[in-house]
């Protein structure tokens, strides 16, 4: 179904819950479909039915999910007017037959793309584009409305030694997050680059360097890049490796403990420091960051990063049973002004596939389902 042009302006912000699990030994028909979403400037949750979405991997950006399923298939689908537009599938990527992230090919659709991001809304244009981070070697791959397959964007391989490559990665060009902004896709990549993409111009597959992240950052453990108020940022999370809870413990856990926030000057190239966010509320997760004024949307705290657990790396490995309570709860407020951390979802709401996610919902399309 073709998507519609009308743009709806009118935004409200929703934490989509994980999907209900099957523990009761239940027949899949008797299994809900449906997914919460909760609102928490009213602290409510609202049920909706959602079954495009059931066992399936997503991500979200500009109020749409990318879902994956384990037939392969690339959808997009609007979670409050269920609209669905198929994408080119997983093994029309360049990379398939040769990917060795996942050797278990049932498990492929869980992790084969890693970030996800849009060039716009298509709920107001047919003309768009998307961007993900994919594969064993994270590179990048777009496509725009139509297409069949997806493109690669073949990042130049450097010999240069970069204080970045702590992973190990040598001279390929791993990316960690993408966002949209300002008519190009921008992505930032194991050895401390920004790069930017522009996928309407004359050589949309070859990237160029707009800055390079300061060397205090190297140690980062997830970065993430985000629109605020005209301004690119870049935003680093730690605490989400996974560590022993003493020194000689064998037991592991992880959880954030604290955000640095850095803003790009593509007249220097350079990333600099900032201690305060202002107004801004900045969301993070499985979802294409973004950035709200705090002002305008009710209910939220200005200066502060509301983060859900989008660290699937760090608990993959995991006994899904035996760690069950430490995995999947990595969310909260991070506060700039103190670096306190608060609760913003205080009930359980755990996924292997698809820990909760921030959406940015339409009040219109919200209000037609109720």
């Amino acid at each position: 179904m073709a998507p519609p042009t009308l743009c709806l302006l009118k935004k409200q912000i929703w934490l989509m819950l994980a999907q209900e699990t099957n523990n009761s030994g239940a027949s899949e028909s008797h299994i809900s479909l449906g997914r919460g979403f909760y609102n928490l400037s009213t602290g409510i949750i609202q049920q909706f039915n959602l079954p495009q979405a059931y066992d399936k991997k997503c991500y979200s950006s500009r109020g749409w999910l990318l879902t994956i399923g384990q037939d392969w298939n690339v959808i997009l689908l609007h979670p409050f007017t269920c609209l669905q537009i198929e994408l080119p599938p997983l093994k029309t990527f360049k990379d398939w037959e040769w990917d060795s992230f996942t050797p278990n090919l049932d498990n492929v659709y869980k992790t084969f793309i890693q970030r996800f991001a849009l060039s716009c809304s298509p709920s107001c244009t047919s003309d768009y584009t998307a961007m993900v981070i994919h594969g064993e070697m994270g590179k990048l791959a777009y496509c725009k409305a139509g297409d069949k397959a997806w493109t690669t964007i073949e990042t130049p391989l450097s010999n240069a030694t970069s204080p970045f490559d702590f992973y190990g990665y040598g001279a390929s060009a791993c990316y960690f997050d993408i966002t949209y902004f300002k008519g190009k896709f921008y992505g930032v990549n194991c050895h401390g680059r920004i790069m930017s993409c522009d996928t309407e111009g004359d050589n949309p597959t070859e990237p160029q360097v707009v800055a390079t992240l300061p060397s205090s950052m190297m140690l980062f453990e997830k970065i993430y890049l985000v629109e605020s108020e005209g301004s690119l940022l870049a935003i680093t999370r730690e605490g989400v490796h996974v560590r022993p809870i003493y020194e000689g413990s064998e037991i592991c856990c992880y959880g954030t403990y604290g955000f640095r926030v850095f803003e790009v000057n593509f007249e220097s190239n350079t990333c600099e420091e900032m201690k305060n966010l202002g107004n801004n509320t900045v969301f993070v997760g499985d979802n294409s960051s973004f950035s709200v004024k705090a002002s305008e949307v009710m209910g939220y705290k200005p200066n502060s990063i509301y983060f859900t657990d989008d660290c699937l790396e760090s608990y993959l490995g995991m006994d899904e049973e035996e760690n069950l309570e430490m995995t999947m709860m990595d969310m909260g407020i991070y506060r700039m002004e103190d670096g306190r951390i608060e609760p913003h979802f205080k009930g359980t709401s755990i996924s292997y596939i698809t820990p909760p996610l921030w959406i940015e919902g339409e009040v219109d399309h919200i209000l037609s389902r109720l």
